[in-house]
């Protein structure tokens, strides 16, 4: 195994042409689940059992948070 240091710096350029071979079908951007953060729980279960395809993200939603 081999590991490295990349540094990156913002470019509005380069992000405008990878958004470009996105949209043209080159890259394909890896499969994303969103799932609430009262479902945690699940998508945990769901991950370790390997019934994932791609990632899982949660989201929380404060609007709904702040009213508790």
């Amino acid at each position: 195994m081999r590991s490295a240091f990349v540094f990156v710096s913002p470019n509005g350029e380069e992000l405008a042409q990878i958004g470009a071979l996105i949209d043209a079908g080159k890259v394909q951007v890896p499969h994303l689940q969103v799932k609430s953060v009262k479902d945690a729980a699940a998508a945990l279960d769901e991950n370790q059992n390997r019934h994932v395809r791609g990632n899982v993200a949660l989201k929380i939603d404060f609007q709904e948070t702040s009213a508790m």
